[in-house]
């Protein structure tokens, strides 16, 4: 068995069809965003939406959430996580899971009505660290390099996919495991934030996004309101 891993084109569609569904989910519920929702009925949505396309599994419960440049305590607990109530300017963190006849796809959506500096940095963020995996740089390398003042949180998990797999260690240099990798990445400052969460292939060709076409930009917003 060799030791670099072959996609399958069959296996991996199913896995870029999820990932689209899913961020269509995310786009959809944040065009939909109106002053006075709160986090918990704006994820019971998100739900909604999925179970309505047949995407949905009780294991992978929507997370939304908002965040204010006020840390002050609010009355009647309204601070809590699930209560917090969205107005404009507050950054939004919407998260779900499309799942497709078994195949599972993250989508992570950040955005905000005012303050998007964070968020026009997200396309720039997604190349450099595809950039630096295909030079052969480890992950935790990468984000102790971005000294930046900005603070940045990554997560991978290898997803089970059919094809050929890798036998015993990675090759010699490679920064990731070949195979399929849900990579999420949120950068943090001050209050503000932003992020994705996206598919990537590695093999021996190196490593790419499985939908390098796919967005992470926010609705365009006019006087508070979606346009």
């Amino acid at each position: 068995m060799t030791r670099i891993w072959t996609p399958d084109s069959n296996a991996l569609a199913p896995y870029r069809q999820a990932q689209q569904q899913a961020y269509k989910a995310v786009h959809t519920i944040a065009d939909a965003l109106q002053p006075g929702m709160n986090e918990h009925d704006t994820a019971l949505l998100l739900r909604d939406w999925l179970r309505g396309h047949q995407l949905h599994d009780a294991a992978r419960a929507p997370r939304v959430r908002f965040f204010g440049e006020s840390a002050a305590r609010s009355p009647f607990g309204l601070k809590r996580q699930g209560k917090r109530r969205y107005r404009p300017g507050m950054i939004y963190q919407l998260q779900c899971d499309s799942v497709l006849n078994g195949h599972a796809a993250r989508a992570l959506l950040t955005g905000s009505t005012l303050d998007c500096a964070l968020q026009t940095r997200l396309d720039d963020e997604r190349q450099a660290l595809l950039q630096a995996l295909n030079d052969g740089q480890q992950l935790p390398s990468f984000i102790a390099d971005r000294q930046d003042g900005v603070q940045r949180n990554l997560r991978q998990r290898l997803v089970p996919v059919t094809g050929t797999l890798p036998d015993g260690l990675p090759v010699s240099g490679s920064p990731l495991l070949p195979g399929l990798w849900q990579i999420q990445l949120v950068l943090r400052q001050g209050h503000l934030r932003a992020g994705f969460s996206e598919l990537l292939v590695v093999d021996s060709d190196g490593a790419r996004w499985l939908d390098p076409q796919l967005t992470h930009a926010v609705p365009v917003w006019s006087n508070g309101q979606a346009a």
